[in-house]
Formats: structure tokens, C-alpha cells, sequence
């Protein structure tokens, strides 16, 4: 997920990696705002523009700051990064924006100009790059019944989700005015839906020593990940009943059943218990070296038994098969995964029935090729052809 504070980054020092000359054209939008300040903008524009003045007038707003101008500076500030600036910059030469790079710009010099062409671009791109680095979800199997390729949602659609969600928000003191972002990534439809948190009113302090008031909604961003090929859901948000929540606007409106996507298990551990060391062959999936079990987890006395260890398996412990001899569910178990491209092993997590954490996003056709033939993976059965688009319904 990600959230946003404004206190953050309206200060003089993010300001001021905005030319004064952009920060002036682009502020001056909403010249009412600034003129019911009592305020002028012009020294922006001189040889010691005022950024100082500007960051206190914003901050002491109290909730007048217009809605549009704080999206605006916000979404310019996530994108003027160096790993951000380049995918948005070619983003919009695609699109066919003119947008004026020297060797002095800074990237928020890039992002303002983007923001300038087409607000609507820097606003997918931003949602985009959030998608992409989002590695960890809880997953729900379909009823394989309607699958979809998801790229062909219609306007119509959009609509209704967010509509949808924006009477939960409500409802739940977030506000409205939620969006939703659809991407494609190989098998995989990203969704992205950005919406507000409930109000927050933090007291600042100011250059001169008085102190005021920042009022402001804090937005966030959720990430939810369709598997069209297994038909499965994926949603990383802040809490369960936004989670059941989202499954049922999907299932709804996307397939046409509000029950579509099921809670049921999706991971099972009893591959350990039942194969033992066996469960962690890894020979027949491409790019894995090793897979060894660090950590288990099973009830015990109203709380939890935990053993860690570099190789569980390998330990000669009576301790250890007495853990696999009581029957117990194993409810957590990480493990260490190393990959031929890699210098050092990586960790994933199971905590059934529906979590599989890993961080890297390179890794998951291997890891979740894994999951599904060790039998980790238990809601689709492992081994079938790779469906192909044309296999998909269509919309």
C-alpha cells in the first residue's frame, strides 16, 4: 500500500527541487486560492523565490487547499524520483508530450511538466509503479467458471467498482472520489485503487515560531493481482473487511457473482508432515537450486510452538519429530529458496490458508511453480498446459 502525509512533502525543501519558474506557472492555477491568502506568488519568480512562504501559506490552508492541487503535488512528488522519472518521461514521448529535460532539471522539473500535458498520464504510471513493486497478497481461488481476460474491462465497469467502493469508504469515514487502475503483466491484470483515510488534523510548526493547523485526508493506495491463468485473486490492503469487501465488488461486477471468488484454503503445510524432507525437492522447477525448511509453527498449549532452524530437516532432534508426530496443523513455516541467478538464498513465508509472502518480484513463476507441484499450492492441481489468451473468455 501506499500513503501519503502532507506535511511530508509540502516543505520548503521538496519545493524547492521544483524550478521557481515551473512551481509559479503551475501554482498559479489556482490564483483564487492564493488571492483569498492574501498572498502573491510573484517573488517565485525573482532572484530569491519565497519556497519558505509558499510551504507555510499550503500547510496553514486547514482544509481549504483545493483537492486537485494537493493531488497534483502529491503525485508529483512520488514520480520525481530517478527510478520513477525515465518509465514516466517515455511514457509520455509515446504519448506524444513535449516535455524539456537539460542537464539541470531536476526530476520534479520532469514530473510538473507531465503533470502540465496530461495529469491523467502521471497518475497511471504512478499507480502502475505501485502495482509492480507490491509482492505481498492474500489469494483467493475463482469459480473458474467465467475467467476473464481482465484487459478488456469496459468504462462501465470502472464505474461500478468505484461507485461501489466509494459507498463502503463512505460509510466508513474515508470519503469518496476513489479511482481505480487496470495493467496487464504477462498471465497477471494488476488493479490499483487509490481512496481516502479518514480525516487527520495535526497541529505544525511554522518558520516564525507560531504554530498552526494541517487538516487533510491521508490517500492510499491498494493493490489487488487477477491470475487469469488460475483463476485467482490476490488483495493487499490494510484490513479484513476491506479485503472481503473488494472480493465482492470483483466477483460482482467483474464475473457476475458477488460469491465468485472463495475464502477457502488456497495453501495447505501438510506436505511437511506427510513427505517430510520430500516436500522440499526442487529439481524440476527451472532456476531453483535448493529449498530448505527454516521454520515451523504448530498450536500448543493456547499458543504457538515455534522451532527455527538453518535446515529443520537436517537436525537429528527428537524435539523435531515429536512436532511431526502429534498430528498438529502447522500454522506458519518459512523457508529458504535459493536461485542460480542469486548470491544468497531468499525467504518465503506460507501461513495457511491463504498467505505466501516473498519479496522479489522476478521470483514468483518459480515460487508459485514450486507451491503447486510440492502440493503447498492446493487450489488448482499442478501439471497443466499453460492456458494461452485464446483459451481466456473473452469480454
Amino acid at each position: 500500500m501506499s500513503t501519503f502525509n502532507p506535511r511530508t512533502f509540502l516543505n520548503p525543501d521538496r519545493l524547492s527541487t521544483i524550478s521557481p519558474d515551473l512551481l509559479f506557472q503551475f501554482l498559479s492555477k489556482w490564483q483564487s486560492f492564493f488571492d483569498g491568502k492574501s498572498f502573491d506568488l510573484t517573488p517565485l519568480t525573482s532572484s530569491k523565490p519565497h519556497y519558505e512562504k509558499v510551504a507555510e501559506v499550503l500547510l496553514a490552508s486547514d482544509g481549504t487547499m483545493p483537492a486537485d492541487m494537493v493531488d497534483a503535488l502529491h503525485y508529483i512528488d512520488e514520480m520525481a524520483r530517478d527510478d520513477a522519472i525515465d518509465a514516466l518521461l517515455e511514457r509520455a514521448e509515446d504519448d506524444g508530450h513535449t516535455i524539456t529535460v537539460t542537464e539541470d532539471s531536476s526530476p520534479a522539473d520532469a514530473a510538473i511538466q507531465v503533470w502540465q500535458a496530461n495529469p491523467d498520464l502521471l497518475i497511471e504510471v504512478h499507480a502502475e509503479t505501485l502495482a509492480l513493486k507490491q509482492q505481498s497478497f492474500m489469494y483467493y481461488a475463482g469459480k473458474k467458471t467465467n475467467r476473464r481476460d481482465l484487459m478488456k474491462h469496459t468504462p462501465q465497469e470502472d464505474l461500478a467498482i468505484q461507485s461501489k467502493v466509494d459507498d463502503w469508504f463512505a460509510q466508513k469515514r474515508r470519503g469518496r472520489g476513489s479511482r481505480v487502475f487496470f495493467f496487464k503483466n504477462d498471465k497477471k491484470v494488476w488493479i490499483v485503487i487509490r481512496h481516502g483515510k479518514p480525516m487527520q488534523r495535526e497541529g505544525s510548526h511554522n518558520e516564525d515560531g507560531t504554530t498552526g493547523i494541517a487538516f487533510y485526508r491521508p490517500q492510499e493506495h491498494d493493490v489487488l493481482v487477477y491470475d487469469r491463468k488460475h483463476d485467482e485473486m490476490g488483495v493487499n490492503c490494510s484490513s479484513r473487511p476491506l479485503r472481503d469487501h473488494y472480493l465482492e465488488v470483483m466477483g460482482e461486477v467483474l464475473f457476475g457473482d458477488r460469491y465468485y471468488f472463495d475464502t477457502a484454503k488456497k495453501y495447505t503445510l501438510a506436505p511437511l508432515a506427510s513427505l517430510g524432507p520430500s516436500a522440499l525437492a526442487c529439481g524440476d522447477v527451472d532456476g531453483l537450486e535448493w529449498v530448505r525448511l527454516t521454520e515451523i509453527q504448530i498450536p500448543h498449549g493456547g499458543g504457538f510452538l515455534i522451532y527455527k532452524h538453518d535446515d529443520v530437516f537436517s537436525t537429528e532432534s527428537a524435539f523435531i519429530s515429536a512436532m511431526l508426530a502429534t498430528g498438529a496443523p502447522f500454522t506458519r513455516a518459512s523457508f529458504k529458496m535459493k536461485f542460480r541467478y542469486t548470491k544468497n538464498p531468499r525467504t518465503l513465508n506460507i501461513l495457511p490458508s491463504s498467505v505466501a509472502r516473498y519479496t522479489q518480484k522476478g521470483d514468483s513463476p518459480a515460487v508459485e511453480e514450486w507451491l503447486k507441484k510440492r502440493g503447498f499450492d492446493i487450489s488448482e492441481a499442478a501439471g497443466g498446459e499453460d492456458d494461452g489468451d485464446e483459451d481466456l473468455a473473452r469480454d
